[in-house]
């Protein structure tokens, strides 16, 4: 998270806590047990967040 400076790589927006499935919604849509880590491209993510950089964080 430090790496992307607080904002998402998809919405420019900042990061939150993940909701939590009831377990109904895991019953039908397990969470998985194996990591699967996405990679980042961090000079295409900084170009990115040179938009953001001057916006606070309620703002975005």
């Amino acid at each position: 998270m430090t790496r992307l400076c607080n904002v998402c790589p998809n919405c420019g927006g900042n990061f939150a806590h993940r909701p939590i499935r009831t377990r109904a919604q895991l019953a039908q849509h397990p969470a998985r047990a194996d990591a699967h880590p996405v990679g980042i491209d961090e000079a295409s993510h900084a170009r990115f967040f040179e938009r953001y950089r001057d916006v606070p964080i309620g703002e975005r």
